[in-house]
């Protein structure tokens, strides 16, 4: 038997209390280690004695002074006095144990660190600018009466790196990362990083996700660049350093230099023999798919940076083949290095010359030529050019019958419904080359006048984007006569020459369109000469008509964006300041938003001053919110170093100026989520007083948040509900900016009651974001998507909706399916790196509200959704192989594939299925559908039937019971025992089977013919009896079965073939009583090279092809955009590869213009690719051919007080 040991709980601490009045600091020490255990349960009885224990903590010959500062810490804590409770703790040093799972340890600890950071984060802001200063500031410090400040910052270090280092050793390592970046301590990150990690796989992940945290956490740029900077130090350390990765953090520090040194260095062969080895191809397969990700991360001036500081090539006859070999344009592979540097660059950092890595033969060096020839090619963005419109023509999935629909349903007399359905039928159509929907309706195209017929021409742009080698070709019925205005300035004032401007406005426009997105160096003139250069020509040949020199000054900062500097010379910029100085209306503000996309993020103080100069001399609204918009563009990037202009542009009068400085603060923190740009944003939301400055500040927080889309729609709740109308439209394209493709439910809910607001432009806004967020979804994988589309429809074809809503649904139309539904509006490039053009592209798109023809730009957006793989000779290997549809999980039979496909997705049924085109199905609708019966009266009938023929049967004792049985079922009464049944709906078949009395019997009868010839098949009325008694028996049966628990299996019997299924489900749906839906099937299918990958849809893919394999695992998980991959098979069978559709064939096919293809017989055969074709013939001048035009608005005001017609 067990001794029983008795615990005394104290029930009070004045025992304690009294020794703390003894002189001898023995028994104080003894009362404070008592008191330490009781506090956390009698603090109210010691908080009389905290004043006796603050002074002995503070007494320095106290021995215990540590444990007394405990003490009173714990005490002062549960008074709720958190500030000295923390100061007392950690003069406590290590009797504060910072580990502890209590609530005081807790409580303390992240106060410590929050203040800790704070102050962190307030010696950062010391050495910034002093406005970057007066809002950094953290308000969390302790107060510093109370510690001299650096002892107390010496003392929370202390405790900070304590809980870093019991992170580290608990393998917390995320945690440790998280928590040493907001405290600015990078040698705890590196320390987290090094010690924390000890497999090469860990030290990848957490460096992946540091990159991560980088990108989306940290407001502050100069901070990020260094984290950054230690993410590459730490990768080259590794054995096998991924390049890619490196690559990737030195293109985010805009290290032009240092990218160009690793690319010399993976191309450069090892050996000096001609002949490359496998870990040479290796190499230059890393080479390849860094120099792909720079293009793809948006950001021209950057590559061309890098493609200029490689070394040079000797001189050779001809441009190597193995530039491009499967593109069939001859043009592509001679581009060579493309133009000048846009930027002024030293050669001598980073790279040296040629001579620096000099290969010791002929053969090498000769090798090194063409791959450095190779890799010039593609940063000039030609390559990823021709791959996007081979992929957007050949899988061109557009709905054209919706197009035709909405045309038949929009007045014809509106030019403002004209206008949408040009700007809808542009965007269902964007880089596709496919404009035969304009070509079918010229006479319809005709009635296009002034505006509207600049915006028709434009739409060109748009649809042939990428289309560069045939530009000049497309558009030259549009373009304007090569030289000087013959008839000279002002003969723009004539009814013909004012006619004929519009068009050729339009074509320098979309000229300019189809510049931003074919790359920079990509010949576009007559003369093989650049966009940009032919644009300038355009220009000053263009002195005098303002529409002509509306159009040039888009197209030309289009094509020259971010190309210039802002310090050194420009003629581009020379020549747009001299229209701006005209200070027109109309001709004016384009080139003050030529400026700003010419020098975009480069913060010019030259352009600046320019700029706003202008906006307040200017007496036209036009001219100063383009140069407003101008300024803003200046600020793309910038951060904190914007925070000067933001200031002086946010304090002005003029609305105009205050208007650019809402999107002055999107476009310098778009991505960060910055809460400092938040707090200008909203405090403008609710403080302006200006509609349109209102309207932009809400807006624009969708460009700060798109980063974070789950936070918008809580961010803009309620702003959603605000009395005013403009807030209200703003916070819905906010939610569709700041949540574009996600689908997610919460902003879907908050777009659908916005919707039905009561006010015109609110819903046209709401219906725009509904389209941009539910962007290629379908019903599978979200309900709203097809209620959207309906919606859509509806509204554009209701005569009694405003006209702006109607507009708003038109475009939102085209756009949920944009690009032959093969795009997507990708704010963020695969590899981490905000699109810059994306970003200004949906900037001046959101500028439609004013302007209309700016609807184009939100091409600049769009970007294919495409995966495609090329091997080192930049061809793409056919991968067509199919596989067997896999159905909710189960084994997939194991068949062998001629050709193994490039990818296996694993997702539910119709998840990612393009949406139905087309006229909708119909249904013959031959015979009535049958009326609904209750279940109570089948039960009831069933009952009653069951009684007769028990009667009988007792009746007829004398009779055997098979015998019995049998004339029951000769006379149909259908008593056989378990009967599962089917009936088809259109009254076909009745399929009966019993499942004791053998197989299956069949029973059809048919009607007689109906009214339209067709014959329908309708059960006769003793059947129809007779099969609901049957149906009843078999539902009572399986109630009896499911009530023990039995699983009933329904056995359905079709032309002879049978199959089980659920018989719980079949038994609910026949009796009435309610039932589980089932799960969407599972289904595995085989993608293609190249394929069509959604945002979201990388998840459910698998690489599948055994032949080729990824270059690198940093894009062994990345199903988007060019990955490079390796011949695994050592040369064992011949490869074959895809055909690319090149712009020069696309230009020979396109003498006689095809019929266009229906968009089904495109997306199911994609190995066939569909051939671009011609463009419509230009509408007659005056726009009036066949008298079948409206009566033309008046030509265009100068003076913004007099908008055009088409302005809203």
């Amino acid at each position: 038997m067990g001794v029983m040991v008795a615990t005394v709980v104290p029930s009070s601490a004045a025992a304690a209390l009294s020794l703390l009045e003894e002189p001898e600091s023995e028994l104080q020490s003894h009362a404070l280690r008592s008191l330490n255990v009781l506090a956390d349960v009698f603090w109210p009885e010691i908080s009389a004695a905290v004043p006796k224990i603050q002074e002995m903590s503070e007494d320095g010959a106290f021995p215990d002074a540590s444990l007394a500062a405990l003490v009173a810490a714990k005490v002062l804590f549960h008074l709720g006095e958190l500030d000295e409770a923390l100061v007392y703790a950690l003069s406590a040093g290590d009797q504060f144990d910072v580990a502890a799972d209590t609530e005081f340890a807790k409580t303390l600890r992240a106060r410590c660190i929050d203040d800790y950071i704070s102050q962190m984060e307030a010696e950062e802001a010391e050495t910034a600018t002093a406005a970057a200063t007066a809002s950094t500031l953290g308000n969390g410090i302790v107060e510093e009466s109370l510690l001299p400040p650096k002892q107390l910052q010496a003392e929370m270090k202390a405790v900070f790196e304590r809980v870093v280092e019991e992170c580290i050793s608990t393998g917390r390592v995320r945690e440790a990362i998280g928590v040493s970046l907001d405290a600015r301590r990078l040698d705890c990150v590196e320390a987290a990083i090094t010690r924390g990690c000890k497999e090469p796989e860990e030290r990848a992940d957490a460096l992946a996700y540091c990159f991560s945290c980088a990108q989306r956490l940290l407001s502050s740029r100069s901070f990020r660049k260094q984290v950054l900077r230690l993410v590459a130090d730490l990768h080259r350390k590794e054995q096998s350093p991924r390049e890619v990765v490196i690559a990737n953090c030195l293109a985010h520090l805009s290290d032009a230099g240092g990218v160009a040194e690793a690319l010399v260095r993976l191309v450069t062969p090892s050996s000096d023999g001609g002949s490359s080895t496998d870990a040479d191809t290796q190499r230059e397969l890393l080479a390849l798919q860094i120099c792909f990700d720079i293009v793809e991360n948006d950001h021209p001036h950057f590559a061309i940076q890098v493609a200029t500081l490689l070394p040079q090539s000797q001189p050779q006859q001809s441009a190597p083949a193995s530039a491009l070999p499967a593109v069939r344009e001859s043009e592509t592979a001679a581009s060579g290095d493309g133009d000048a540097a846009p930027m002024a660059v030293d050669n001598a950092v980073g790279v040296a010359n040629g001579d620096a890595l000099p290969p010791a033969s002929a053969d090498s060096r000769q090798q090194l030529d063409a791959k450095l020839n190779k890799l010039r090619t593609i940063l000039s963005g030609t390559t990823s050019s021709a791959l996007a419109l081979h992929f957007l023509c050949s899988l061109n999935g557009a709905d054209t019958y919706a197009l035709r629909k909405v045309k038949s349903s929009l007045d014809s007399r509106s030019s403002v419904g004209h206008s949408a359905l040009v700007f809808a039928n542009a965007l269902a159509h964007a880089g596709t080359a496919i404009d035969g929907f304009l070509r079918t309706n010229l006479d319809w195209l005709r009635r296009a006048t002034a505006w509207a017929k600049f915006s028709a021409t434009a739409c060109l742009g748009v649809i042939h984007a990428r289309h560069s080698t045939a530009a000049h070709r497309l558009l030259s019925p549009y373009l304007p006569s090569p030289g000087p205005n013959p008839l000279g300035p002002g003969a723009a004032g004539s009814t013909s020459a004012s006619s004929a401007s519009y068009s050729e406005g339009g074509a320098l426009y979309a000229l300019g369109l189809i510049s931003a997105t074919s790359g920079r160096s990509a010949p576009l003139g007559p003369g093989g000469e650049s966009g940009s250069t032919y644009l300038l020509s355009a220009l000053r040949s263009a002195m005098g008509s303002p529409v002509v020199e509306h159009g040039a000054c888009l197209g030309l900062g289009l094509a020259s964006m971010a190309s210039w500097d802002g310090d050194s010379a420009s003629e581009e910029y020379d020549a747009l300041c001299e229209t701006l100085a005209g200070d027109d209306a109309v001709a004016g503000e384009a080139a003050a938003l030529g400026i700003g996309l010419l020098g975009l993020g480069s913060g010019s103080e030259l352009a600046v001053n320019t700029l706003l100069a202008q906006a307040r001399e200017t007496a036209h609204e036009k001219v100063g919110r383009g140069c407003a918009l101008g300024l803003a563009l200046l600020s793309y990037g910038r951060e904190e170093s914007a925070e000067g202009l933001i200031d002086t542009m946010s304090t002005e009068s003029d609305a105009s100026i205050r208007y650019g400085a809402q999107y002055a603060v999107a476009l310098a923190y778009c991505g960060t989520g910055d809460n400092r740009a938040l707090r200008r944003l909203l405090n403008a939301a609710v403080a302006d007083v200006n509609n349109d400055v209102r309207r932009a500040a809400v807006l624009c927080l969708g460009f700060v948040l798109f980063r974070r889309p789950e936070s918008v729609p809580s961010t803009t709740a309620l702003l959603a509900e605000s009395c005013h109308a403009h807030v209200r439209y703003g916070a819905a394209m906010a939610l569709g900016i700041g949540c574009v493709g996600t689908g997610l439910p919460a902003a879907v809910r908050m777009l659908e009651r916005l919707s039905g607001d009561s006010v015109d432009f609110v819903r046209q806004g709401a219906l725009l974001g509904l389209a941009l967020v539910l962007m290629h979804h379908s019903e599978s994988r979200s309900s709203a998507a097809g209620s959207a589309r309906r919606l859509f429809a509806r509204t554009a074809a209701d005569k009694h909706e405003d006209v702006l809503t109607k507009f708003g649904a038109v475009i939102a139309g085209g756009l949920i399916d944009a690009a032959g539904r093969n795009g997507v509006i990708a704010l963020v490039s695969p590899a981490g790196h905000v699109r810059m053009s994306a970003v200004v592209g949906l900037t001046l798109f959101t500028q439609y509200w004013h302007w209309f023809p700016l609807v184009h730009c939100i091409g600049l957006s769009l970007r294919p959704a495409a995966l495609t793989a090329l091997d080192a000779s930049l061809r793409m290997p056919k991968m067509d192989g199919e596989a067997a549809t896999v159905s909710n999980g189960e084994a997939a039979p194991k068949e062998a594939a001629k050709e193994s496909p490039m990818c296996l997705m694993t997702a539910p049924r119709g998840m990612f299925a393009y949406p139905p085109s087309g006229p909708p199905e119909t249904t013959k609708a031959d015979a009535p559908a049958p009326a609904a019966v209750l279940s109570i009266t089948l039960k009831a009938r069933s009952r009653e039937a069951r009684k007769a023929r028990n009667k009988a049967a007792a009746a007829a004792s004398d009779a055997p019971a098979a015998k019995d049985g049998e004339a029951a079922g000769a006379s149909g009464g259908g008593e056989s025992g378990d009967v599962d049944m089917v009936v088809e709906s259109g009254g076909a078949d009745i399929k009966a089977a019993s499942s004791r009395d053998g197989p299956a019997t069949r029973t059809r009868s048919r009607a007689k013919p109906d009214a339209g010839g067709e014959e329908a098949e309708t059960p006769k009325q003793s059947d129809a009896k007779d099969d609901e008694d049957s149906a009843m028996a078999a539902d009572e049966d399986a109630d009896k079965k499911a009530k023990k628990g039995k699983k009933k299996s329904v056995k359905i019997t079709e032309e002879g073939k049978s199959g089980d299924g659920d018989g719980a489900a079949g038994a609910g749906e026949s009796s009435g009583s309610p039932s589980t839906p089932a799960p969407p099937a599972v289904e595995t299918l085989p993608l293609r090279n190249p394929s069509r990958v959604l945002p979201g849809q990388e998840t459910y893919l698998r690489w599948a092809s055994p032949r080729w394999r990824s270059v690198s695992p940093s894009v062994a998980g990345r199903f988007m955009g060019v990955v490079m991959v390796r011949d695994t098979s050592d040369g064992q069978t011949a490869a074959e590869y895809v055909e690319l559709i090149g712009a020069a064939a696309a230009a020979a096919a396109a003498g006689d213009p095809p019929a266009e293809a229906p968009a089904a017989a495109v997306a199911a055969t994609p190995s066939v690719p569909a051939t671009p074709q011609q463009p419509p013939a230009a509408p007659a001048p005056g726009g009036d051919a066949g008298g079948d035009a409206t009566t033309p608005p008046p030509p265009p005001s100068t003076d913004a007080a007099d908008p055009p017609a088409e302005s809203s």
